[in-house]
């Protein structure tokens, strides 16, 4: 075993996702995230989509991925983090009594995306603050199997523009975040490869070796 995770957004999706489960038991935990892995998209290098956790326990599990989230936090800038906890940050549901369901984001991802609205609002200052969080919040939520869904149909209805005009902001505003959370994640590749507490491995696999044909 060369690393816990096989690669960086692999072990972002999972270190996010873990305070959901974190009161579960190990067998159930494991089961949860493996199938977690198995049945969406983490995209990244081409890996197979593995996540180690044989030998782990809750404890070593949560634990990880707690210290996944604090380098986050703690080696980024505040930018780049704040694209990397919009990406993979939790959306909570709220059951109401009658069995309708409603979805929100939880509140650190809602954070993120209210610093990348205020990042964007001098160089996109044509669109409101809503508008813009509009089209952050689609450009990071808008995945497969998503309860959250943004439609530029919708967001014409809501604020009196043509579908066209937030089309045209949206693939402008998806650029510059790209490049932004592209270096984040480039950062965290060599920073997430260094040993982590469980029996000495690395976080994630050595994903250089892979795209230089090691």
């Amino acid at each position: 075993m060369n690393g816990i995770f096989a690669t960086v957004p692999c072990a972002l999706r999972i270190a996010y996702m873990m305070p959901a489960y974190e009161q579960s038991p190990e067998s159930v935990c494991a089961k949860i995230m493996r199938a977690h892995v198995g049945e969406h998209d983490i995209w990244g290098y081409l890996m197979p989509k593995v996540v180690f956790f044989d030998g782990m326990s809750n404890y070593d599990i949560v634990s990880q991925c707690g210290i996944i989230r604090e380098k986050v936090t703690r080696h980024l800038s505040a930018l780049e983090a704040a694209t990397i906890r919009a990406r993979y940050g939790l959306i909570d549901c709220h059951v109401h009594e009658s069995g309708r369901r409603s979805y929100h984001l939880a509140a650190d991802r809602k954070a993120a995306i209210k610093a990348l609205v205020s990042h964007l609002g001098i160089e996109f200052a044509v669109l409101g603050d809503k508008e813009r969080a509009a089209l952050v919040a689609r450009i990071f939520i808008n995945k497969k199997n998503s309860p959250v869904v943004i439609t530029f149909r919708e967001m014409a209805e809501t604020f009196g523009r043509s579908n066209g005009h937030y089309h045209h902001y949206y693939h402008a505003i998806d650029d510059r975040l790209y490049h932004i959370e592209m270096r984040a994640l480039d950062r965290l590749t060599s920073i997430f490869a260094e040993r982590g507490e469980c029996d000495g491995e690395p976080l994630v696999a050595a994903v250089v070796h892979a795209e230089s044909g090691q």
